[in-house]
């Protein structure tokens, strides 16, 4: 009930100063239900993925990562968005901040603005391991308000590399916080509520969801609700190119600076 009330609160400002109308309600309220919308494969997304992948065959993906294992070498990601000629990064920004916008706030149920857009690259690393970091179950704090994770694969993934983790909050209530183990209680606060995957399966009766791993596929996602992990590669040669945009309402208390982060 508390949670309920603040959560109200917060964002009737979005309700007062910009409402909107819902134009696709039975999607509007299996979001809400779920936490997501999972999408197998995506017409619209053609043309950008194709753009997008011929400019990735003209980069050296291996040598970004040597370099950025170099520079951090318990790195396993990067983005890579910089790497895009401006006319191509400008094509992305512009599809999110106004064809995909419409989705984005029939799904959140408030006038959004896209906040951040990357083009992660998951990479092979033998110093890292997945039960760490991002690569654990956990919750996105990065928005006190809700907010809208799109996430699009751009290459074909498997089950053990770079597939990403997620459960819907029908299972796990997003009041509902799962206690960290005894030793990530020690942890600072970055990893100590990661949760190991013995937890999650307990606590949602093993209903845990993936990635099919085809490019063009999608996810909407609430990333502040939904607990999810991924990323993780296994094998050497493998890899992930995910592009990412992140929505939150209009109106918002969060305190997003000039990096968009």
């Amino acid at each position: 009930m508390i949670l309920e009330t603040f959560n109200n609160l917060i964002h009737l400002p979005n309700k007062i100063f910009s409402p909107i109308k819902i134009k696709n309600l039975e999607l509007r309220n299996k979001f809400k239900n779920d936490g997501f919308i999972h999408i197998k494969y995506n017409l619209n997304y053609e043309k950008l993925i194709k753009k997008i992948n011929i400019e990735i065959n003209n980069i050296d993906l291996k040598k970004i990562a040597e370099n950025e294992i170099k520079r951090d070498p318990k790195s396993y990601c990067i983005d890579i968005v910089s790497y895009l000629k401006k006319e191509t990064k400008n094509e992305i920004d512009d599809y999110f901040s106004s064809s995909e916008l419409e989705m984005a706030e029939s799904l959140l149920g408030y006038k959004s603005v896209m906040r951040r857009m990357i083009l992660l690259y998951n990479f092979y690393n033998e110093n890292t391991h997945q039960d760490e970091g991002p690569k654990m179950f956990h919750r996105d704090s990065d928005s006190l308000q809700d907010q809208l994770k799109v996430f699009i694969l751009l290459n074909d993934i498997d089950y053990e590399n770079g597939n990403f983790f997620f459960v819907s909050k029908k299972y796990i209530k997003p009041n509902l916080t799962i206690e960290p183990s005894n030793k990530r209680k020690q942890m600072d606060v970055f990893n100590k509520w990661r949760i190991d995957d013995k937890f999650i399966k307990l606590v949602s009766k093993d209903n845990i969801n993936h990635l099919h791993g085809n490019v063009g596929e999608s996810l909407f996602i609430d990333t502040g609700s939904c607990y999810h992990k991924g990323g993780y590669i296994k094998d050497k040669n493998k890899y992930r190119l995910l592009l990412i945009a992140n929505y939150t309402p209009k109106y918002s208390l969060s305190n997003w600076n000039n990096s968009k982060s």
